[in-house]
């Protein structure tokens, strides 16, 4: 089939299936160990989610936030992952209205801060057990923005 050709081909290496495994069943010490350590993916399932994270929360939430949604670029290979930003700013309600029912969303949404755009939607947030551990918050980041070494909190 096209996925062992490509495999052959040499442009691609094995496909492997990702585990998936249920928050309940996933300790905080065999995620690290088995997955974060190792670097091997893995899908988390069930996890509980607080606050308000529906499509209709943060729209009603964020209403007066705006950005730019991302759309494939017109000319292939001149920005980054051939992607440009829009002209004009919409708001957060109206780009995820242009969401509803598409499979693969178009526009997209790419390095928008919640933290400075919508603080208010982290009120009730809680970062999940196994993302509490924040390396970039460990490096020490000089003037110039280049990452520097561990042990400084930023």
């Amino acid at each position: 089939g096209v996925v062992k050709d490509l495999i052959a081909s040499g442009r691609f290496r094995e496909v492997r299936q990702i585990p998936r495994v249920s928050a309940g069943a996933l300790p905080f010490k065999t995620f690290f160990e088995e997955y974060e350590m190792k670097g091997m993916p893995v899908v988390i399932t069930n996890v509980t989610v607080k606050g308000k994270w529906t499509r209709r929360d943060i729209a009603s939430i964020c209403k007066d936030a705006t950005l730019k949604p991302l759309t494939p670029a017109k000319r292939k290979g001149t920005r980054w992952a051939d992607l440009q930003a829009a002209e004009k700013p919409i708001t957060v309600a109206e780009f995820l209205k242009q969401l509803e029912g598409k499979p693969n969303p178009s526009p997209y949404m790419h390095d928008w801060s919640v933290h400075k755009n919508c603080p208010e939607l982290l009120k009730d947030y809680e970062i999940p057990r196994y993302y509490v551990q924040d390396y970039l918050k460990r490096l020490e980041v000089p003037a110039d923005g280049t990452a520097g070494s561990f042990g400084a909190t930023a």
